[in-house]
C-alpha cells in the first residue's frame, strides 16, 4: 500500500498535468480564435472544438501519445450561400515532437498574402517512411503509407535521414542503438515488403483513389523495385 506522502505526491503530479492540460488547451482555443477571423474575409464563419480526453493514458506506442491535443475545426458558410457544405478538419498538435527537422517558407495567397513556415518535403518523407516501416498495424495494413511512399520516389524526393533517425530513436526503433544507414534502410524496407499484406493495403488504398487502373501495378515485387530508386538526404 502507498504511504499517505505517496499519494499526495501522486495527486500532486495529476492536478499539474491537468492544470497543464486546461492550460494549453484555453491557449489553443484562444490563438484559433485570432486566426478564425481570417474565414471572414472570405465570406466563412469557423468554429474550433477541443476534443476532451476521456482517459489520460501513458504512451501506447510511438504513434499514440498522451503528450498530444485534438482539436476540430468546422467551417461553414452564409445562409444564403448553399454551394459549400459544412467541412470538418481534425486537426492534432504533438507536444512533444522528434526533433532536428527543417523549415521553410511558403508563401500562401489566400486570404491574404503572407508565408507559413513548413516542414521540409524531405523530413515529411522521412515521417512517411518512419510511420510504413514501423507503424504496428497487425491486420490492418494501411495502403495509404504505401501509396505516399511511392509518391515521394516517384517525385525523387530524397529522403532526410538525419530526422529519420530521429524518429526511429524516439520510438526505440533503431538496431542496437545504431543510426540507419541508407544501406540499413534499403534492407529494412525489403524485408517489411515482403510480409505486407497486399490485399488489405489494396482493400484500404481503393476508396481514395479515383482512377482504379493505377494500382493495378502494384505488387511486392513493384515495391521491391521502386524502392531501388529512393534518394536520401542527411
Amino acid at each position: 500500500m502507498r504511504s499517505k506522502s505517496q499519494i499526495k505526491k501522486v495527486g500532486a503530479l495529476r492536478f499539474l498535468r491537468w492544470m497543464k492540460t486546461v492550460t494549453l488547451q484555453r491557449s489553443l482555443i484562444m490563438e484559433s480564435q485570432i486566426h478564425l477571423e481570417e474565414f471572414k474575409t472570405v465570406g466563412l464563419r469557423a468554429e474550433v472544438y477541443v476534443k476532451q480526453k476521456k482517459v489520460e493514458s501513458a504512451v501506447q506506442s510511438a504513434f499514440l501519445k498522451d503528450n498530444s491535443e485534438w482539436s476540430q475545426l468546422q467551417i461553414y458558410v452564409d445562409d444564403n450561400k448553399n454551394f459549400l457544405p459544412k467541412v470538418k478538419v481534425k486537426i492534432e498538435v504533438d507536444r512533444d515532437p522528434p526533433l532536428l527537422f527543417r523549415t521553410e517558407g511558403k508563401i500562401m495567397k489566400r486570404p491574404h498574402t503572407q508565408y507559413i513556415n513548413c516542414m521540409v518535403q524531405e523530413d515529411l518523407f522521412a515521417g512517411k517512411m518512419h510511420a510504413t516501416l514501423f507503424r504496428n498495424w497487425i491486420n490492418n495494413e494501411k495502403g495509404r503509407e504505401w501509396y505516399d511512399l511511392a509518391w515521394y520516389i516517384s517525385n525523387e524526393i530524397p529522403l532526410g535521414l538525419t530526422h529519420f533517425n530521429e524518429r526511429a530513436k524516439e520510438s526505440g526503433s533503431l538496431i542496437n542503438a545504431r543510426p540507419y544507414t541508407t544501406q540499413t534502410l534499403i534492407e529494412s524496407l525489403h524485408t517489411r515488403i515482403d510480409i505486407i499484406n497486399m490485399d488489405i493495403a489494396l482493400r484500404d488504398i481503393n476508396r481514395f483513389v479515383y482512377d482504379k487502373q493505377r494500382l493495378e501495378i502494384w505488387s511486392k515485387q513493384f515495391f521491391h523495385d521502386i524502392i531501388e530508386h529512393l534518394k536520401f538526404q542527411n
